[in-house]
């Protein structure tokens, strides 16, 4: 990730969507679900994953994410050594 703009799109279009809205008509529970189980991202380094969780997650003092799976971690080692499958799932209790 680098600031968030992308996820964040995600985020706008999984909320919006029909099928989600009619099964989490409540925002915050859609949120909630979104930002648990729906979303993840790593951040490369702790000023980009500060930029991304504020960014992210800090559009609202209403509503309050719950869980999000949002990680510092640098991806690139596990890519290189082909551990990325088993590294994510790892990091994100998968």
């Amino acid at each position: 990730m680098k600031s968030g703009m992308y996820i964040t799109e995600i985020v706008t279009r999984l909320y919006q969507s029909k099928h989600i809205k009619a099964l989490y008509p409540d925002g915050a529970e859609r949120l909630n679900l979104i930002f648990a189980k729906q979303v993840y991202g790593c951040a490369l380094t702790e000023i980009i994953y500060r930029i991304c969780l504020r960014y992210i997650l800090g559009f609202s003092d209403e509503i309050h994410i719950e869980k999000n799976n949002i990680r510092l971690c640098d991806t690139l080692k596990y890519a290189k050594n082909r551990t990325m499958d088993a590294e994510m799932r790892k990091l994100f209790d998968l």
